[in-house]
């Protein structure tokens, strides 16, 4: 599924891509948006301009060092910049993938992580624009949590990505739902919950969520979780449709995604942006598809 594919890309598994091969450059036309911010934020201008709305996925990956992890930061920072004139508000979110600022570094990478990550959160709301941290793996799930309570004290529209593949989530989407915490729920990948079990735990979840007090993001072009979406929200917890809002992926489902939109719904297409590599995007796209 494309939303496992570019979390899986926002969480550093696959980096430092850089495009050759025919073949791949048009497939990534189709599911990035282009290598540089400017053209992310084009993109996201003729999204917007359809009544959708945007996150944006860096392509960074995991940060090697303290330099590659400011370097992460200010390729977030820049985005920001060329974003805020455009004036989009609440129709731009920005995708933070704690790793490409630092979070496994030795020692002090969760330190660094969310200094950096305080750094792009000043800028956003400077901007107008929502941060959501990308969904963790089983081994930084606790780290980036905990980056996220402290990230929401001063930026409390701050969210996060869980993803129904870990055996945690459910608990951890428990402990979410009694705040108005913004929450994306994605499948993911390489968890410890595999097979069709990860569609009934994102649909457990995502029954949780929806009848919390938070703002749940359901990020997949599953046809069949969007119909138990709708009737989760309308039938069984009666949410209006801006109490929560569903995610499709650049490039994916797009006559959908208009006509979600023309139907009232709220819209995000995620909008990955970043140099990509010809082996990853071939095999990741492919099995998007």
């Amino acid at each position: 599924m494309l939303d496992s594919v570019l979390f899986r890309a926002a969480t550093g598994k696959r980096s430092r891509w850089v495009t050759r091969a025919l073949p791949a450059r048009r497939l990534a036309r189709r599911f990035v948006a282009g290598e540089t911010a400017s053209e992310a934020v084009a993109a996201a201008d003729e999204l917007t301009g359809q009544g959708l709305s945007v996150t944006f996925v860096s392509l960074s990956g995991d940060a090697l060092d303290e330099a590659s992890a400011a370097a992460a930061r200010d390729v977030h920072l820049e985005l920001l910049r060329a974003l805020a004139p455009l004036g989009l508000g609440s129709r731009a979110d920005l995708t933070l993938p704690l790793p490409t600022l630092g979070q496994r570094l030795p020692e002090e990478g969760a330190k660094i992580a969310l200094e950096h990550a305080r750094a792009v959160c000043a800028a956003a709301a400077e901007a107008g624009v929502t941060v959501t941290l990308a969904a963790p793996d089983a081994d930084t799930a606790d780290a980036t949590l905990a980056t996220l309570a402290t990230l929401r004290a001063d930026h409390p529209s701050t969210g996060v990505t869980l993803a129904a593949c870990l055996g945690r989530t459910e608990a951890d989407a428990r402990e979410l739902i009694g705040t108005d915490s913004r929450a994306r729920l994605t499948k993911g990948s390489d968890g410890d919950v595999t097979g069709e079990e990860v569609d009934r735990a994102y649909a457990r979840v995502l029954s949780t969520l929806m009848g919390g007090r938070g703002y749940p993001m359901i990020a997949t072009h599953d046809r069949r979780i969007l119909d138990i979406a709708g009737h989760l929200a309308t039938i069984t917890h009666g949410r209006p449709n801006d109490t929560f809002e569903l995610q499709l992926g650049y490039g994916a489902l797009p006559k959908t995604q208009r006509r979600l939109a023309d139907e009232g719904e709220n819209v995000r297409v995620c909008v990955p942006f970043g140099p990509y590599d010809r082996t990853a995007t071939l095999d990741l796209l492919a099995r998007s598809r």
